[in-house]
């Protein structure tokens, strides 16, 4: 739907819903299906807002039959202008990117906004890797995290994975993901950043709704896996 992020940036908003399984850390800050479907009046398909109030398709039919309780998911927004923004505009920010990222986000939930209400508040302060691979729409987070069960660490991965390798083969179908750059120097970035190689980490992948599931995860996978739709 065509909107305006600002009165000179025509564009449009998306949305983006993503799986939340129980062991994601994120579990507990996810919509559940049932308010998800309360914000759309009762259907599984209809329009949100962003925080700026623009109205935007949303779609809960990948998870038309599954438990409106427990399954939750989290719901995402972004602004994509008609016209590239050049990198000198001081609203000017960077697409995503196949090369590794570190983040370093502050949520901000508007004030009295009962469509934001019905999920808890997140963390006051997130550290995470961000890996794009635009050719497939797959995404790759890493971050640390103050619990995991089974704990997972930084050391653990590089044990039982080979770091060096700048891809990442996505657990539900046959994509490879490029991360661009060896998996060890995101590995780098959080140690450094947090508590070296002891430091708890959750590693997740996530899978478009559009590419078809072609293998089950493993039982022993150290990587979790996360489905997103979008519109």
């Amino acid at each position: 739907m065509d909107t305006r992020f600002l009165p000179s940036v025509p564009g449009v908003w998306k949305a983006t819903l993503t799986e939340l399984q129980v062991d994601d850390p994120d579990y507990a800050y996810g919509h559940t299906l049932a308010q998800l479907r309360a914000m759309l009046k009762g259907n599984d398909t209809g329009t949100l807002r962003t925080p700026g109030g623009a109205e935007v398709e949303v779609s809960l039919a990948p998870w038309s039959g599954r438990d409106p309780e427990t399954t939750r998911l989290r719901l995402g927004f972004t602004f994509i202008p008609h016209t590239p923004i050049a990198p000198t505009d001081p609203r000017y920010i960077p697409p995503p990117t196949r090369q590794p990222t570190i983040c370093h986000t502050s949520p901000q939930v508007e004030a009295g906004d009962p469509q934001d209400a019905v999920a808890p508040a997140p963390p006051p302060y997130l550290i995470f890797i961000v890996v794009h691979d635009r050719a497939s729409n797959h995404r790759v987070e890493i971050r640390p995290v103050s619990a995991k069960q089974p704990p997972l660490t930084i050391g653990d991965i590089r044990r039982a994975m080979d770091v060096s390798q700048s891809t990442l083969p996505c657990p539900l179908c046959d994509t490879v993901i490029d991360l661009a750059a060896p998996l060890e120097e995101a590995l780098q970035h959080l140690a450094r950043a947090c508590d070296g190689d002891a430091t708890p980490v959750d590693i997740c992948v996530h899978h478009p709704h559009t590419i078809a599931e072609r293998k089950e995860l493993p039982a022993t996978s150290l990587i979790r896996v996360a489905r997103t739709w979008s519109s």
